[in-house]
Formats: structure tokens, sequence, C-alpha cells
């Protein structure tokens, strides 16, 4: 159960708008776990590292259910919206890296799922691990999976999150190396040549 703390802090706490994405209409119609994810990410990437954290908290769980788990490599695992966004990998990810930007390169979702392959560039400005920040801008991949739940007919939230980070590439490229030289080219990943979005399909 969340601490006393915690449980106050919730949406009916503020009183300041929540933020809603503009999204182009080709969004409409999609599936109701890629259309939460989405709306998601575009507050984590747009908004959230300009908000405190009494309204971050506020404005995630409109997307992010009460039963919230977050499972990941690396960082703590969270089981609701307050410790994902108080606490957790969350907090530990920004303080090393305190500015980023991702791309999606694939995305697809139903109803009741959603996964992406992402790649982020970010500035590793803390130490992360005990690894020491180079403090550079540096390239990783990411990979997601979601699972969500409906909570009206256009709109659910997500209930399950599992976030993988390619750390064996993401210290290679810093020199620190955690597995054998490949035979074949090292950091290669060629993505989809072609798809009906950018950078990731619509729908699918």
């Amino acid at each position: 159960p969340a601490a006393p703390a915690e449980v106050a802090l919730t949406a009916a706490s503020f009183g300041a708008p929540l933020w809603e994405p503009r999204l182009v209409p080709a969004y409409e119609a999609e599936p109701i776990a890629k259309s939460t994810v989405r709306r998601f990410d575009a507050y984590l990437m747009q908004e959230a590292a300009f908000a405190s954290p009494q309204t971050k908290l506020a404005n995630v769980e409109q997307w992010l259910a009460p039963d919230f788990l977050y499972e990941t490599v690396g960082f703590p695992s969270s089981y609701s919206p307050q410790g994902w966004c108080l606490g957790g990998e969350e907090s530990e990810f920004r303080t090393a890296f305190n500015a980023s930007v991702f791309s999606q390169m694939l995305f697809f979702g139903t109803d009741d799922m959603a996964t992406t392959t992402s790649y982020g560039t970010a500035f590793w400005a803390s130490s992360l691990f005990g690894v020491p920040a180079p403090r550079k801008w540096i390239y990783f991949r990411v990979t997601d999976f979601y699972t969500a739940r409906r909570t009206s007919p256009t709109a659910g939230q997500l209930v399950y999150n599992f976030m993988m980070i390619d750390f064996a590439d993401l210290f290679r490229r810093v020199g620190r190396p955690v597995l054998p030289f490949a035979p074949l080219p090292e950091g290669l990943f060629l993505s989809a040549a072609a798809d009906d979005g950018v950078p990731a399909p619509l729908s699918v």
C-alpha cells in the first residue's frame, strides 16, 4: 500500500488544468493501448521536465492505472504511479541523463497491448550504476512492452510496462564493453526500410 504522503498526491489535489497533447488527426482512430502510450510519451517528451513532482504526478495519472506496475532492467521496479513518478527509474534516469530526446522506429498496438522500439540521444551527466558519467551526448536503444485497461469507450490506462535499455551497447559506446568483441559490425541496427508514418507506422 502507498504511504500516506503518496496517497495525498493525486490529480484531485491540484487545481491546475491537466496537460493534453496536440495530436495530428491521423492518430484519432488508433487502438486504445497505442493511443494511451502515445499520449503518455508525448507528455514525458514535451512537458514533464518542466513540471514540479506534484504536477507531473497529477498528469501521468491520466494514463497510468492506480495499480500500475513498472519493471525494467537495472533500475528499481515501481508499483504505482506515485512510485514511478516520484522515485525509481524515472528519477534515476533523469538524474543520470538530464537532457534527452527519443524517436520511435517501430510502434505496434491493439486496445489492450502495445510495444515500441526506440532510440534515444541523451546527455550523460551523472554516474549510472557506479559508472562515472562521460559528460557527453550518447545514443542508445530502448524497447518497451505495455498492457492497458479500457476506462471508457475511447480511452484507457496503462497497467503494466516492461522497459529494456540496451545497456551492453550503451556501455560499449563509452569505452566500457561488457561483452566480447562481436564478429559483425558493433552497434549495427537495421530498422524498417519503409513505413506509412514518420517515424513509426500510424496504425499496426
